[in-house]
């Protein structure tokens, strides 16, 4: 075989070999688990006709892209805000403007210690030109 004559594959078949191996003791009984229920499933499903199936995978899909497309967040941060403005007639603070102001403040106050680091280094190499 093709594993026996490259030595790296053989590695790495022996390699993916242990590690199902390791994991079958948990795998085998999820299989037969699903075997049985899937057994349950179609005593009970008619397997002749497929328009059952069809209409629940597209009833799932349908679902799954209105759920998927739908912003649930956004949706449910405005109905909070409504609920606080009725119930405690004010509005909830919005904290992102806030965290804007602090990062700008803290940017000036940064560039405002740069400023002075590079007046004071200037200064100090002024110094060491004289001292020459």
């Amino acid at each position: 075989m093709i594993f026996e004559i490259i030595p790296a594959l053989e590695m790495l078949a022996t390699i993916v070999a242990a590690l199902i191996n390791f994991i079958k003791p948990l795998v085998v009984p999820i299989g037969e688990v699903m075997v049985r229920a899937i057994n349950v499933l179609l005593a009970y499903f008619p397997d002749q006709s497929l328009v059952l199936y069809i209409v629940i995978f597209a009833i799932l899909i349908v679902l799954g892209v209105l759920v998927n497309t739908s912003p649930v967040g956004d949706k449910l941060k405005a109905k909070f805000d409504e609920f606080d403005e009725k119930h405690f007639g004010k509005k909830k603070k919005d904290y992102s403007d806030d965290s804007k102001r602090e990062s700008k403040k803290k940017v000036k106050e940064t560039k405002k210690a740069n400023d002075k680091i590079e007046n004071k280094s200037d200064e100090i190499e002024f110094e060491d030109e004289e001292l020459e």
